[in-house]
């Protein structure tokens, strides 16, 4: 009887024991999880990046962007050649904003223009001037005359459309 005792005693310790220690690693877990909560707290608090800082004087200016294709520089491309297709952003941007843009690529191949391929990016406005919308590829494969419409939507920080403009520039694709 005493060993049964022995041995239940031995048993409820190392219990015990083992309780504890997933205890203060559960209590560990827990206050880890309440620290990090608290760094993304002051992380959002901290970064104006979410938050609009326009003075009532910026607010009352006017977007005045102008939106121009410069690239690929050159009017005559190659079929198949790699491409950098970008444009420049001018003008009053006001502060950090999103903007979406839509690349449509039309074809004129047998006096019939087609809309050949599209392409859509992302980027941020940030300055007053600057590159933007930028990509590389090698997609038009067929020779004619090549007409790209950029058009550039720009958000705020809820997502709503605050303006919109379009750029047209004319390339001829030869062999």
């Amino acid at each position: 009887m005493k060993k049964n005792t022995k041995i239940l005693i031995i048993v409820i310790l190392i219990l015990l024991i083992l309780f504890g220690i997933i205890f203060c690693k559960f209590s560990r877990n827990k206050l880890s999880l309440k620290k990090q909560e608290e760094q993304l707290e002051n992380i959002y608090e901290e970064d104006s990046f979410f938050e609009d800082e326009s003075t009532p004087e910026e607010e009352q200016k006017g977007h005045n962007l102008k939106l121009t294709i410069v690239g690929p520089k050159e009017d005559v491309i190659l079929r198949g050649q790699a491409r950098m297709y970008d444009a420049l952003v001018e003008g009053n941007g006001k502060y950090s904003k999103r903007v979406r843009c839509s690349w449509k690529f039309y074809l004129n191949e047998n006096n019939e223009e087609v809309l050949f391929r599209e392409q859509d990016t992302s980027n941020w406005l940030s300055e007053e001037s600057e590159n933007i919308c930028g990509f590389t590829s090698t997609f038009i494969d067929k020779i004619g005359k090549l007409r790209v419409v950029l058009t550039m939507t720009v958000y705020d920080a809820t997502n709503d459309n605050i303006e919109t403009i379009t750029a047209e520039r004319e390339y001829t694709v030869l062999n």
